[in-house]
C-alpha cells in the first residue's frame, strides 16, 4: 500500500501517481502514518473526531478553507479531513460506519490491507447506501414528523388541561 506525499489518501501499489490529486506517493512503511479517513464540516467532523477518540483510536483534523466569503448562516466556510495512523484505519472506518458517516469508497478501498492485518470481518450482507438525496429527504420528513409530535402533546396537553378545568367549574 502507498500513501500521496500532498494529500494523504491511500493507493493501491500499482498505481504510479495519486488517483485522487496526481501527487508523488511513498511507500507505507511505518504504521503509524497518518492517511486520510474523510472529509467533513462543521457538527460532523466534530461527531466522527468524537466517535473515533471514544473508541480509542487516535485521528488528526485538518482544516482547509473553501471559500473567503462570509457565510449567511453564520457557519464556517471550511471543511476538515480527518486522517488515522495506517494501523488504525480498519477500526476507524468500522466506527464512522457505525455512527452513519459516510466514508468515500476509495478509503474503504485502503482499508482492504487492513482486513488482512487484523481488522475484523463479518459475513453480514452490505447494505446499499442512500443517495444524498433519499438522505435530505428523509431528514426533512424526520423533522416535520418531530415538529407534529411536539405539537401533538402541546395542544393535548393543553386539551386535557381544559378538560380537567371544565370538570371543577
Amino acid at each position: 500500500m502507498k500513501v500521496c506525499k500532498s494529500c494523504s489518501h491511500t493507493v493501491d501499489n500499482n498505481e504510479a501517481r495519486c488517483t485522487f490529486c496526481g501527487g508523488k506517493l511513498a511507500e507505507i512503511t511505518d504504521k503509524n502514518t497518518p492517511v486520510y479517513l474523510i472529509t467533513a464540516s462543521g457538527f460532523e467532523a466534530d461527531r466522527i473526531v468524537a466517535a473515533l477518540e471514544d473508541s480509542g483510536i487516535p485521528c488528526l483534523k485538518k482544516s482547509r478553507v473553501i471559500s473567503n466569503h462570509p457565510n449567511p448562516m453564520g457557519m464556517e466556510n471550511s471543511l476538515c479531513d480527518i486522517m488515522t495512523p495506517y494501523s488504525a484505519l480498519g477500526d476507524a472506518l468500522a466506527v464512522c460506519e457505525g455512527i452513519g458517516a459516510g466514508v468515500e469508497k476509495d478509503a474503504r478501498a485502503g482499508a482492504d490491507d487492513m482486513s488482512a492485518a487484523g481488522a475484523d470481518s463479518n459475513n453480514e450482507p452490505e447494505e446499499e447506501e442512500m443517495s444524498e438525496g433519499k438522505k435530505r429527504a428523509v431528514r426533512i420528513l424526520s423533522a416535520i414528523a418531530f415538529i407534529i409530535i411536539v405539537a401533538l402533546v402541546i395542544y393535548g396537553t393543553d386539551f386535557i388541561t381544559g378538560w380537567i378545568k371544565g370538570l371543577f367549574s
